[in-house]
This record gives C-alpha cells, structure tokens and sequence, in this order.
C-alpha cells in the first residue's frame, strides 16, 4: 500500500506543516515527534489528521511505516 491508500481511506495529511518544510537534512535527521507506528525520531515524517471523519488529533508516520501502520488499524508496532 503506498500514501495514495491513505487518501482513499480518507486519512489528509496536515497541508500547513508540510508546506514549506526545510530541505532534507543529513541522515539521520532527529523529528520533535515520535512515529506513531515504530516509535522511532529519527528520519523524515509525514504528519496526518487523525481519525480521518473527526480529526482529534495529529498523527505521525514514517513512509516506510504508513502501510504497516493502516494494516494494523492504528495500533503502534508489537501491539497484537
């Protein structure tokens, strides 16, 4: 599953936060956020509007964690 089943799913990423970001930085980059999936700060992370029908709150995904993270149902990895 790539970003566009996210779309479908009705899961909008938080335009204000991606617009204009800085250039990438060296690898690793450390985030002020943790991933919502693997719990890791280091690389770059998407920020989503979560849940999707009633926004309450801001989740934050790797690209790599996107697809694991939808197939679990929301539930951060290890979690049965």
């Amino acid at each position: 599953m790539k970003r566009g089943a996210l779309y479908r799913a009705g899961v909008t990423p938080v335009m204000s936060v991606m617009v204009g970001h800085p250039p990438t930085a060296a690898w690793p980059r450390k985030s002020a956020h943790r991933c919502d999936h693997c719990g890791s700060q280091f690389g770059d992370m998407r920020p989503w509007n979560w849940p999707s029908d009633h926004p309450t709150r801001i989740i934050w995904l790797h690209e790599r964690c996107e697809t694991p993270w939808y197939d679990s149902g929301g539930a951060p990895e290890g979690v049965p």
